[in-house]
């Protein structure tokens, strides 16, 4: 015996369905909007006989700009420790982070949370606004 079909999720497929086939959003934009995983929206897409357009993944570009980010924060507390000739052990300690943390997170490799950007600003007497916009005549290159 066939298993029930519910009405709620029958329109939201065919929604779906209808706003990938009027070329409104990508397969990433209705994931994101629906709360499916890409691979679930397709399948959605292939049961309502839809044809998948091919779509560039923007998942790596958007990786990248955030690693980039977190990395040009990672640099600005890395230059500004340095200009008080704090060791990273110090620092650590003072922003309650392990040194391994601290060290990925200076590489661009861990994510901060608010409250440690926050402590970590405070403790070299910055405000969060640095890590953004840099001051005049401030020039940082990665190492």
């Amino acid at each position: 015996m066939a298993r029930p079909v519910c009405k709620a999720y029958t329109e939201r497929n065919a929604a779906i369905a209808k706003r990938y086939a009027d070329e409104q959003e990508s397969l990433q934009d209705l994931a994101d909007a629906y709360g499916r995983s890409r691979s679930r929206v397709r399948s959605i897409l292939e049961d309502q006989g839809i044809t998948l357009r091919s779509e560039p993944r923007r998942t790596y570009v958007v990786r990248r700009a955030r690693n980039n980010i977190l990395l040009s924060i990672g640099t600005r507390l890395h230059f500004d420790r340095l200009k008080r000739k704090m060791s990273l052990s110090e620092y650590a300690t003072m922003i309650g982070l392990s040194e391994a943390r601290l060290s990925e997170a200076l590489q661009g490799l861990y994510n901060w949370r608010y409250t440690e950007m926050l402590r970590a600003a405070n403790t070299l007497g910055i405000s969060l606004e640095r890590f953004i916009t840099p001051p005049a005549g401030d020039t940082l290159k990665p190492e």
